[in-house]
This record gives structure tokens, C-alpha cells and sequence, in this order.
């Protein structure tokens, strides 16, 4: 889950000499996910995983490379993803969700959301880049506690919110963002359950 209060740090600070990228659209995101078959690539425990024994898996599809947590069979009540476009010209989305009183999050829809648990946020598409192979994806997460705050952010806190450098964002990003986040669209519970249906 996204640190609230390194966001609210980064936003305060402009970088000398940073340039503002495009960043991903949640609903383009999601389209381009659910544009073609996903490939399995692997899984691994992450260093810093907080139960030592939950694995992340490595899905590849011709748009995009798509991280994705809590990759086990059994049911979980919370599903992260980060969406990372092949197209240079956009960049990196995390969704992150949770039910509420742990129910199995593929069975449940946004009214049985936790409110503090549900959140949307981008880096732009200067931020990695990803090529999808496993051995540097490991390598890339494991420095993902040193990576840039979000450009843009949508949750309980931030309804609607991106940093100095992407102002010009907040109405084209954070709009829609926004309005994903009371009211997601059908294929957003759609792509949770294909990531869950390819846990090997």
C-alpha cells in the first residue's frame, strides 16, 4: 500500500530540472490488460513482505507487464497490481484494494470496500524501465521502497491529487481516477479474476 505520508513529502518538493511525463489512465490501463492473453512469467516472495510467505507473480501480455500480489489460490481479502505499459509514451498504475471484514475480494464489489483500503495512484512513464523479465523484476522490487512518490494518487485521502509537476493532470487523470474509485467499472472486477484464474 501506498505511504500517505512519503506522498505528502515528495508533493513538496520539485526536483531541479525534473520534466513531467505522461502518466497511465486507470480505464486505459485496465483495457490494455484486458486486451490479450496474459502470460504467466513467475513468482517470488518479496524482501519485504510482511507474512514472509505470500509470493507476487509476473504476468506479461503485448501492452503491458503486470505485477501482482497475493498470488495464491486461496482466497485473500485485497488485490495489488501494478501496471506498467510496454508504450513508452505512458507509464506505471497501482490499484490496490480491500474488503471489508475479509471477505474473498473477487466475490465482493466496490459497496464492500474499505474506504482506507481502496486507492489508485501512477508514476510517469519517466520513472522505469521495465522490460518484463523476472531476474529484473526482482531486482526492480527489490528498490521499490526507494522509488518516486506517485505522480497522481486517487483514495479516501487524495480524492483527487498529483504532485507540483503534474498539476496539469489533476482534472485528465484525477477526474476519471476519481470516479473509478466510488464507482469501478465491470471490467476492473473482470481483470481481478483473470489474475486470479492464471495463479498457477
Amino acid at each position: 500500500m501506498i505511504s500517505i505520508a512519503r506522498f505528502i513529502i515528495a508533493t513538496s518538493i520539485i526536483i531541479c530540472g525534473a520534466q513531467a511525463h505522461a502518466v497511465y489512465g486507470v480505464q486505459d490501463a485496465i483495457n490494455d490488460t484486458l486486451s490479450d492473453e496474459l502470460k504467466y512469467v513467475g513468482k517470488f516472495v518479496p524482501r519485504y513482505s510482511e507474512s514472509g510467505t505470500i509470493p507476487m507473480c509476473l504476468f506479461r501480455g503485448k501492452k503491458v507487464v503486470v505485477y501482482s500480489s497475493y498470488c495464491i489460490k486461496s482466497v485473500t481479502g485485497a488485490v495489488s497490481m501494478r501496471i506498467h505499459s510496454v508504450d513508452p509514451t505512458k507509464g506505471s498504475l497501482t490499484i490496490y484494494a480491500e474488503a471489508r471484514d475479509k471477505d474473498d475480494i473477487t466475490k465482493v464489489e466496490r459497496d464492500h470496500y474499505s474506504d482506507y483500503g481502496f486507492s489508485i495512484s501512477t508514476l510517469d512513464n519517466g520513472t522505469f524501465n521495465f522490460n518484463g523479465d523476472l531476474k529484473f523484476f526482482r531486482v526492480w522490487d527489490d528498490t521499490l521502497s526507494k522509488s518516486p512518490a506517485p505522480a497522481c494518487i486517487a483514495s479516501r485521502a487524495f480524492p483527487k491529487h498529483c504532485n507540483p509537476a503534474h498539476q496539469a493532470d489533476v482534472d485528465s487523470w484525477g477526474t476519471p481516477a476519481s470516479d473509478f474509485w466510488n464507482k469501478p467499472t465491470p471490467n476492473w472486477y473482470q481483470l481481478i479474476n483473470v489474475l486470479k484464474s492464471k495463479v498457477p
